[in-house]
């Protein structure tokens, strides 16, 4: 019960938001209008409840928009499912510092463990485990109950504009949201907790190709059967096994993101991504500094030396000065000496920054929840309907419209 009264208690504050994604002013920047119109909701933000509950979402039969597919595409060929899960899962709960900085101010590894970890494996019999699974004959995970389900389907191609772009043609993206029990049950009721695959879009297109097929997305009048066949022809090409060959696994995954406060009731984001060994590791989390850097002579000099970048979106925080975690409880950065303007834009482009009150959440910690359906589940700075020339999702429109317009 205090979990509940705690994120209650948070959600009348209205202070933090998750879902980390940068964004830069729209007045200043360059606006593309050829006549061609993008529907945000059917080629760059698909939450319609045709799509997300569709049989393709399902781990049961390992359906091509399920956390079961993801996981299993993103392994190497013939890897243990279980050992590949449990590893990545215990590396999240017993790594303390990335960089020096500490990853949690209180534990969560018990958590992990008795909140998603042994839940999991008390769905299989045969693992012979104890209620609390202390002593279990054998630890096999069945994804076809894993408890993940389909939250959204996202076209990040806006992001080839940073410097740090893990493609030329940017990114694309599955969200899941944890649930309490086998996902694919509707009356397994849903966590606090989002988990986003994010796949480096590959190169068997342009940059442009990829934005030309998103776009032919929207000549469907309806989120229908046709509909979905073309949507799941195109996120084949970059979830399914051997997507970009050259990449670890073959896998076109850049990286995992996870946003939860089930573990422990300080909302939190942490990034995971493949070693060279194909596993599933903790990595400093983007563009973010360790908090012990907030209003430090280090942090200054380097938003100083950096500004102009910064004030553009293009700014990229050393690998050395980014944390294991980002706490979202109130969080604030305050760097002295820094107008609030470049202050601002440092923030936004932090991922506790970003979801701490620069930008405004949706239900505590979310800019896409997993409480909601359809578009109810975006929040005001993804897409507001009573200034929708302003939010998040014009932006990528407009970035859409810079390649749709090239003839």
């Amino acid at each position: 019960m205090w979990r509940e009264t705690v994120i209650l208690s948070l959600a009348v504050l209205g202070t933090i938001g998750l879902g980390c994604s940068s964004r830069t002013d729209n007045k200043s920047t360059q606006q593309f209008d050829c006549g061609i119109p993008v529907d945000r909701f059917k080629e760059l933000m698909i939450v319609d409840d045709g799509v997300i509950t569709d049989a393709r979402s399902r781990n049961a039969t390992n359906g091509p928009w399920s956390f079961r597919h993801a996981i299993e595409a993103t392994m190497a060929d013939g890897a243990s499912q279980s050992d590949f899960i449990l590893s990545w899962f215990d590396d999240w709960a017993t790594t303390t510092q990335v960089n020096g900085f500490q990853t949690d101010v209180e534990p969560r590894a018990a958590q992990i463990k008795a909140r998603l970890v042994c839940p999991w494996l008390l769905q299989t019999p045969a693992n012979g485990c104890d209620p609390s699974c202390t002593q279990c004959a054998s630890r096999e995970l069945d994804l076809a109950k894993a408890p993940f389900r389909l939250v959204a389907i996202v076209n990040r191609t806006d992001l080839r504009k940073r410097p740090d772009a893990t493609s030329p043609a940017g990114e694309a993206r599955l969200i899941f949201a944890m649930t309490r029990g086998p996902a694919d049950d509707p009356s397994s009721a849903v966590a606090p907790m989002t988990v986003i695959f994010e796949y480096a879009l590959p190169d068997i297109r342009t940059p442009k190709g990829w934005v030309d097929a998103w776009h032919h997305l929207s000549t469907h009048n309806a989120f229908d059967e046709n509909y979905n066949s073309e949507l799941e022809s195109l996120t084949e090409q970059f979830v399914a096994r051997g997507a970009s060959p050259s990449r670890t696994n073959g896998s076109a995954l850049s990286q995992v993101r996870t946003n939860e406060s089930e573990f422990n009731w300080i909302w939190q984001l942490r990034e995971f991504r493949l070693t060279s060994a194909g596993d599933m590791r903790l990595a400093p989390v983007s563009n973010t500094p360790g908090e012990s850097l907030n209003k430090s002579d280090v942090l200054r000099d380097f938003v100083m030396q950096n500004q102009d970048k910064i004030l553009n979106d293009q700014g990229v925080l050393p690998t050395s000065l980014r944390a294991g975690s980002a706490d979202q409880f109130r969080f604030r950065w305050d760097i002295p000496g820094i107008d609030e303007q470049t202050r601002s834009a440092f923030a936004r482009a932090t991922c506790n920054g970003c979801h701490s009150g620069e930008n405004p959440p949706i239900d505590v910690a979310f800019h896409v929840s997993p409480f909601k359906s359809g578009v109810q589940k975006l929040s005001p700075f993804v897409n507001n309907p009573q200034d929708p020339s302003s939010d998040e999702l014009a932006r990528r429109e407009n970035l859409m419209k810079e390649l749709l317009c090239q003839k």
